[in-house]
């Protein structure tokens, strides 16, 4: 910016002196001195416009750089996203699994439950049946003992 700055007062020095040069009998000196002028203004010119793509080429190398640190910023925050999204679907699947196995753990209690009761009712329904079965032979044995002694 400082050798921009220099050059455009030159070239205000340039123009002003330009302006100001007047006809005289002298005139072949002052061509002289205008056409070194001339050409030391070309060559600031010529180090402006070097300077100017340097500047360019320095802006397009920051907004690149810029846009690098963009994308790779967004890359890391989609990554941290994705990691959040599948850590929290990893947590939901581990909490269904543990959920299904806390239901499989109660039905297979239940079933146990279930077949332990069954177990139960059926010694009860049997022991139910023998003594059915012994109060029966009981009256029948009953009945024979009070006929007998009846005939007797």
């Amino acid at each position: 910016r400082a050798k921009v700055l220099v050059i455009s007062q030159a070239f205000n020095k340039w123009k002003y002196g330009m302006a100001t040069v007047q006809s005289t009998a002298e005139g072949e000196p002052k061509k002289e001195a205008i056409g070194e002028q001339k050409n030391s203004y070309l060559l600031l010119f010529r180090e402006n416009e070097k300077l100017r793509q340097q500047l360019n080429e320095s802006r397009k190398t920051a907004l690149m750089n810029e846009k690098s640190m963009r994308d790779s910023a967004m890359f890391s925050m989609l990554k941290i996203i994705l990691r959040s999204r599948t850590t929290a679907k990893q947590r939901y699947y581990y909490d269904i699994w543990l959920n299904n196995t806390k239901m499989i753990q109660l039905i297979s209690a239940t079933n146990q439950r279930s077949v332990q009761l069954e177990v139960g009712l059926q010694q009860i329904d049997s022991e139910r049946n023998y003594v059915q079965k012994m109060e029966q032979l009981n009256s029948k044995l009953q009945f024979t003992l009070a006929m007998t002694v009846c005939f007797y």
